[in-house]
């Protein structure tokens, strides 16, 4: 039996209502296929598209862990304002957003950004840093733009792995980090 991939399922914590209205079940559709390729998905342990996709995953049969930027619980919860169902496994990672970020994407063969805004940015940067593929959606809104034309004035780095696609594109997509 083949190892789970393992998915880093990033995006929007706190999207606009009529942003969440608009693309819940796309997001959905994202957790189920992630849940029916046996994923081991990473979230940042956060409200909005990362936890409805994350709890979707789940209930379609993936592993879903939290990774929490808190030391524990109470800091959890209180400092973060971070919800604590829809994950498997709530993971204590400590040190604040940065390390959580970072400690998510080196855990993942492959990033899925579900719109977002600054902490996505950070979360997607440190994916091109560490060569992880990123499948973003081009329809949610916020990062896209700002990444695709940072991107554009870059020539530092090599080519990022990146392929923009529409939400609802994107479990088509998740068939080829299936296991095999």
């Amino acid at each position: 039996m083949s190892a789970p991939f393992r998915a880093a399922v990033i995006g929007v914590s706190r999207p606009p209502a009529e942003v969440e209205r608009r693309v819940e079940e796309d997001v959905r559709r994202v957790g189920r296929a992630l849940g029916e390729r046996g994923a081991l998905v990473f979230t940042g342990a956060c409200g909005g598209l990362p936890l409805i996709a994350g709890q979707e995953a789940a209930a379609s049969g993936a592993t879903v862990i939290g990774c929490s930027p808190g030391r524990d619980l109470s800091e959890h919860v209180g400092a973060f304002d971070s919800p604590t169902d829809g994950f498997g496994q709530l993971l204590f990672v400590g040190n604040g957003l940065s390390a959580r970020q970072e400690f998510m994407i080196r855990q993942s063969t492959v990033v899925f950004a579900l719109g977002g805004n600054i902490g996505t940015l950070c979360e997607m940067l440190v994916a091109i840093k560490e060569k992880r593929p990123i499948i973003a959606a081009s329809d949610v809104g916020n990062i896209a733009a700002v990444l695709g034309f940072a991107l554009d004035q870059l020539d530092v780095y090599p080519k990022p792995d990146l392929t923009w696609s529409p939400l609802a594109e994107m479990p088509a997509l998740i068939e080829r980090w299936g296991r095999a």
